[in-house]
């Protein structure tokens, strides 16, 4: 299991969510300019060891949509077990429903 807490910095925020296992927290740094991303998760984490993907502490990174290409900018497709915290998401423009994370699937503990 995991256990690992990784720093994300600028062009590290890519397609797949980094290389997440079940208890690691993947901790995002704040940039100058927004992150111009779409985030899919790759895996599940695990009861009692959630996959966490949050701000670093007393920072607010942000994602946003502008310009990227798709229907989501965080995508958690039949996964559990994942945590999305304090990360500003704003220009989803391609969505109709104002999803900026988008849940679809089965899914348990999703916060």
């Amino acid at each position: 299991m995991g256990g690992l807490i990784q720093e994300i910095e600028k062009d590290q925020l890519r397609g797949d969510a980094p290389d997440f296992a079940p208890g690691d927290t993947v901790r995002v740094r704040a940039a100058s300019t927004p992150y111009l991303e779409k985030l899919v998760f790759p895996r599940s984490g695990a009861p009692g060891a959630p996959i966490r993907l949050e701000a670093w502490p007393g920072e607010q990174p942000v994602v946003d949509g502008t310009g990227v290409a798709g229907d989501h900018l965080v995508l958690i497709e039949n996964r559990s077990w994942v945590e999305v915290v304090g990360l500003e998401l704003r220009n989803s423009l391609d969505v109709n429903d104002g999803s900026g994370i988008r849940v679809t699937g089965a899914a348990l503990l999703l916060k």
